[in-house]
């Protein structure tokens, strides 16, 4: 029992690897590669594809092409989504909240309606959400980066030196138990770190398991310095007891649990 969770990732990651060479595979097949029963390999393709990564056939399934780091399925957008919620818990009246130009961490805004907080971000598309009377929502400026529309540079850097948060709710490209949180911008980076710097309280990072065990070329943050990681409980688990090692709390969630 103890290391079933290790077993049931290994095994999944073996059939990813057969689907990757063969498109499509039946389910006998599958158990017959494998070396597992059709009743097991069925349960594995179901989490699979609650994960989006494959999608289910008639008797059998198939691999969606580039979905582990380059698409937003609606399995992996309901994924974000439940961690957002999962943050939203360690949010509290009249915190002053940070986040950074991370998807999952956009999100957090469509469950904040109960509270009143004030937000600092460098999202440009926070702007575009139907925010509650009770948010403040102020924009660090800053060159916009069109590609995520996030602001960074001089401006954005100069505006969160000002101000001390409560709460930072970050999101990332990567996160690793060396090599910490990493991100795919340069400029990024230095506004994610300043961020953390500035919030005397929890820094969260909210990661869906793709980006756990990830490393991307520029580093936020040092693992050190992250209170919680929330991610799914898709994650690869060596890496998260890697990362509790490192003094980090990790929060599992189930996303089919926050429908």
């Amino acid at each position: 029992m103890k290391n079933s969770i290790e077993n049931v990732q290994k095994r999944q990651k073996l059939i990813l690897e057969h689907l990757s060479r063969s498109l499509e595979l039946s389910v006998e097949s599958l158990a017959n590669l494998c070396n597992s029963s059709a009743a097991t390999i069925r349960r594995d393709l179901t989490q699979l594809e609650n994960m989006g990564i494959l999608k289910r056939t008639h008797g059998g399934a198939r691999i969606i092409e580039d979905s582990l780091l380059t698409t937003d399925t609606p399995e992996l957008t309901k994924i974000r989504h439940a961690l957002a919620k999962a943050a939203c818990s360690y949010i509290n009246d009249n915190d002053i909240l940070f986040f950074n130009s991370s998807k999952t961490a956009l999100f957090v805004l469509h469950y904040l309606s109960h509270l009143k907080v004030t937000i600092i971000t460098n999202n440009v598309k926070a702007i575009y959400l139907n925010l509650a009377d009770t948010t403040s929502l102020i924009l660090t400026g800053g060159e916009i980066r069109f590609q995520k529309e996030a602001m960074v540079g001089d401006i954005a850097i100069n505006t969160i030196s000002d101000i001390t948060g409560s709460v930072c709710i970050m999101g990332c490209n990567g996160i690793h138990p060396i090599h910490g949180v990493t991100t795919e911008n340069l400029h990024e980076a230095k506004v994610n770190n300043l961020f953390f710097e500035h919030t005397i309280g929890t820094k969260i990072v909210v990661a869906d398991y793709r980006k756990v065990g990830n490393r991307s070329p520029f580093k936020s943050v040092e693992i050190q310095k992250v209170d919680i990681l929330i991610t799914d409980i898709y994650a690869p688990i060596e890496v998260l007891r890697e990362l509790e090692k490192q003094g980090v709390k990790v929060v599992q969630i189930d996303p089919l649990a926050y429908d």
